[in-house]
């Protein structure tokens, strides 16, 4: 949606390792918590909110047309109304990933002397699943399943491990969780997924000109898309445009 600038990239990572710290920062102000219990609502609540979040991400692209086409203001204010559009995307997903780790050092720690061989294991658990996850994502989920989907199966898979987890729970897992889950699994089914014409709108920022960007975006997605395809290093899209002339 952003685009593939630099300055893209640093507004969404910023967001996300904002959300990771605050995550932390509101775990380690709760002493004597059950790690066990917090890891799996963590789980299902990280993929609960991916999973409602997915469909609403097609309204992104036409407030940051707003930003990027009608409101003319200085690149430093135009970075920051940006970075405030996509906080909440990208920040609550991420605070509850903030909390994983540390809930997942305290279940490895049996005790005083083992915090450090605890912390040691979730953190070496954490690289070689991120190493994994990376591969298997850029070089099977994406160029197999789209984006979409593997944003989908990822969300799934947190859902499960938190249902799994809370199967060790005293209490089980609470209604709102699996009611949230169950509503985020229901929103992905019923609404449809990105249109690729909105998730690679690009960063350039063009003056308020006719035809209204509006009215040019909305005739771009009625346009028929030819070919679409995501893979580990871009994104393909072949769509007629006005005219009948294919573009690319």
């Amino acid at each position: 949606v952003l685009g593939a600038s630099t300055y893209a990239f640093t507004l969404m990572l910023a967001a996300f390792i904002t959300g990771i710290a605050r995550g932390a920062r509101v775990l380690a102000a709760l002493p004597g918590i059950d790690a066990k219990r917090v890891l799996a609502y963590c789980q299902i609540r990280l993929g609960a909110t991916i999973l409602i979040t997915l469909p609403l991400l097609n309204l992104l692209p036409f407030g940051y047309l707003l930003v990027k086409c009608r409101l003319q203001v200085p690149f430093e204010l135009f970075s920051v109304l940006t970075f405030v559009l996509i906080f909440p995307a990208m920040t609550y997903p991420a605070y509850h990933l903030g909390m994983v780790i540390p809930c997942a050092a305290r279940v490895m720690s049996r005790g005083l002397s083992s915090v450090g061989s605890g912390i040691g294991k979730a953190y070496a658990a954490n690289t070689v699943g991120n190493v994994l996850g990376a591969l298997a994502a850029g070089l099977v989920l994406i160029p197999g399943l789209t984006v979409h989907t593997t944003f989908v199966v990822m969300a799934l898979f947190n859902v499960i491990s938190g249902v799994g987890l809370g199967r060790f729970l005293w209490h089980g897992i609470p209604f709102r969780l699996r009611f949230a889950a169950v509503v985020g699994m229901m929103l992905v089914l019923l609404l449809p997924e990105w249109h690729p014409v909105l998730r690679v709108g690009g960063a350039f920022r063009v003056p308020m000109k006719d035809p209204d960007p509006f009215s040019l975006l909305a005739a771009n997605v009625r346009d028929p898309v030819l070919y679409h395809r995501d893979d580990p290093d871009t994104t393909v899209i072949v769509q007629y445009a006005m005219f009948n002339q294919p573009t690319i």
